[in-house]
């Protein structure tokens, strides 16, 4: 690059070819008042998501991150491949907003640390689902935190608090980080502008798996955080809705976006309850 980048964008990426490319795009076409670069952070890809990334301008580059599986590797080895004060994350297949750079840097510029953006739940045929998301993630009766697939923090706070906990894998990845740096002193803010396409799992059955993950998630995430005031996840939520969920889904046959959030919803309760039985 020809002028020092102030924004690092790191997309942690696996076999992301069929999707990579849309993403990219989107970035190629951000119109900044400060200068970028885009990191691809290549998990150990097969699937010629480099040679994607060879397509476009030398503001796009490939690290190496095929040392260990894994999302938080990932991220890790994108950000230690910059050096820019701003670092931004999103995921291989969704899609940046026009603005998305600009809106976190003017934030960071007035002295943001950590910060989350919006969200526009997609399909994966990009049909908007209704559902927009303006708020950060707050449902586990803690701290907020930041989507990974949509989010920006100073370089300054990975020196102070360390980098990404790369044990995490299938859920609670970013809100360890979010939660350690925020119980650190740094303060989380919600950016609206900053928005994405979020693409939702395709099948309620992978909407189940990634749920599933997610729920044992809580409950590894108390293990750490318990200590410091997160409740406990327990199973009286799960006994009171259940009989609710189930009914809903019997009377959602032909609603495929209520059949999806409902068989979610099912999935977390699912990961929950094992984790908790394995010793939570």
């Amino acid at each position: 690059m020809s002028e020092q980048a102030q924004v690092d964008v790191v997309i942690p990426c696996f076999n992301g070819a069929a999707t990579l490319r849309a993403q990219l795009s989107a970035l190629a076409e951000q119109q900044s008042s400060v200068p970028f670069r885009v990191v691809v952070a290549d998990n150990g890809s097969t699937d010629g998501s480099a040679e994607v990334v060879a397509e476009f301008d030398d503001r796009f580059e490939v690290a190496d991150a095929s040392a260990r599986r894994g999302i938080n590797h990932a991220r890790n080895a994108g950000i230690a491949h910059g050096a820019a004060p701003l670092v931004l994350l999103c995921d291989v297949d969704d899609l940046v907003h026009p603005g998305w750079v600009e809106a976190y840097w003017r934030c960071f510029s007035d002295g943001a640390e950590l910060m989350g953006g919006s969200l526009r739940r997609v399909s994966d045929q990009a049909a908007p689902l209704g559902e927009w998301q303006r708020v950060l993630n707050d449902n586990l009766g803690f701290l907020p935190w930041a989507t990974g697939a949509n989010c920006g923090f100073a370089r300054s706070v990975v020196g102070a608090i360390g980098p990404f906990d790369e044990s995490y894998r299938g859920g609670g990845d970013e809100t360890e980080w979010f939660w350690r740096a925020q119980l650190a002193g740094h303060r989380l803010v919600f950016v609206d502008d900053a928005a994405i396409d979020y693409v939702r799992r395709p099948t309620t059955a992978g909407a189940f798996r990634q749920n599933r993950a997610f729920g044992a998630s809580h409950v590894r995430l108390y293990r750490q955080f318990g200590a410091a005031g997160m409740p406990r996840p327990g199973l009286a939520p799960i006994t009171r809705l259940l009989p609710r969920t189930v009914l809903g889904l019997a009377r959602s046959p032909r609603d495929p976006v209520r059949r999806r959030a409902l068989v979610a919803q099912l999935g977390q309760w699912v990961g929950r309850a094992e984790a908790l039985r394995r010793g939570g």
